[in-house]
């Protein structure tokens, strides 16, 4: 299997697509997916990419870059990789080092 680096992506990861997905809760609303590692790291990568002004905040619905609160996201992405060190399944391990590449690179290229 290839380790090579893909970008984080926008889209709703697989399992929240079947999981939950178009369930109705109280209200009419749709159901959250379940909580996971993977929603856990896609939530706080998509804050991150809104910090970076790759994504429009959707409270706003505008785009701004705001570069102290995306190395903040990335800061605390990197700590929960050293804490988690040897707990994670391949799969999530790849996940988070994916994502904090990314978000690095768009970082990076930001301050330049």
């Amino acid at each position: 299997m290839s380790e090579d680096k893909q970008p984080v992506s926008n889209s709703v990861p697989p399992e929240a697509q079947t999981q939950g997905a178009g369930s109705q809760a109280q209200g009419g609303r749709q159901s959250l997916p379940p909580p996971s590692f993977h929603m856990l790291i896609s939530a706080m990568a998509g804050q991150c990419l809104i910090h970076l002004g790759v994504a429009p905040d959707p409270g706003s619905g505008k785009t701004s870059i705001n570069l102290e609160e995306a190395k903040y996201t990335i800061d605390l992405l990197q700590i929960l990789k050293e804490k988690t060190q040897g707990n994670l399944t391949p799969e999530e391990q790849r996940l988070l080092d994916t994502a904090l590449y990314d978000l690095r690179m768009r970082y990076v290229t930001l301050l330049r």
